[in-house]
């Protein structure tokens, strides 16, 4: 689903530093609690009337953000591997 390649290139294209990187993943973070909140109707959050589909694109906007930075940060460690080794664990807890 992520293509490590066009996020390289834009990342490579796009200013911000590390520390802005960060900080624009914490304000998608806040994005995503707020779509959810308005999504289940939680008190006082309902007007805003977020859909699942909202829920879905600002964590789409987390995961874009979050690539950026290990894009940033990568000199070619094997994110692939990674990867697989945290699910590999999360599967573990899962039993």
């Amino acid at each position: 689903m992520i293509d490590f390649n066009v996020i390289k290139k834009l990342t490579a294209l796009d200013s911000k530093t590390l520390i802005e990187r960060a900080l624009k993943l914490s304000e998608e973070n806040g994005e995503v609690s707020e779509a959810i909140l308005s999504y289940v109707k939680a008190n006082g959050c309902e007007y805003k009337n977020k859909t699942k589909e909202d829920v879905i694109e600002e964590c789409l906007d987390v995961i874009i953000v979050a690539s950026s930075i290990i894009s940033q940060v990568n000199d070619n460690v094997d994110v692939e591997h990674i990867y697989k080794c945290k699910l590999k664990k999360w599967e573990e807890k899962c039993k």
